[in-house]
């Protein structure tokens, strides 16, 4: 029993993983970021491209809401942890870019909201089967 419960969760666990999604956000030649706001689930990754010349730094609300550039204490940081941006906290984090922000211009959001694997059919009957104890 143990072991067929331990595979269930196992499937679950790498299904999880294969469900990650990569979003992009750039750096347009007009200074913004495109798109500025994005919706993402926990586990997801963000990359922010075209970046040269550009660095995007997580803020806190007050701070985005007021164009200023005094970054997050624990926030990401694209010029430290690269232009690659993974495991961020459920909740919304803000952004700016520190050159550009001044003009309201480059500046954004991220909302991280709570993974919910789907389970196949097949999965939630092996679950339900196994954690109540009955098979048919």
């Amino acid at each position: 029993m143990k072991k067929i419960l331990s595979i269930a969760i196992l499937s679950l666990m790498i299904s999880f993983q294969a469900k990650s999604t990569i979003v992009t956000i750039n750096a347009t030649a007009a200074n913004k970021f495109s798109p500025d706001s994005v919706v993402i689930r926990w586990g997801d990754t963000i990359q922010f491209g075209n970046m040269s010349g550009h660095r995007a730094i997580e803020v806190s609300s007050t701070a985005w809401n007021a164009n200023g550039k005094t970054a997050a204490a624990g926030g990401f940081n694209t010029v430290s942890a690269g232009n690659t941006i993974t495991n961020l906290n459920i909740g919304v984090h803000y952004y700016v870019d520190t050159h550009f922000v001044a003009t309201d211009t480059m500046k954004g959001r991220i909302c991280v909201l709570q993974r919910i694997a789907p389970l196949s059919d097949c999965n939630d009957l092996f679950i339900s089967e196994y954690i109540r104890g009955k098979r048919k």
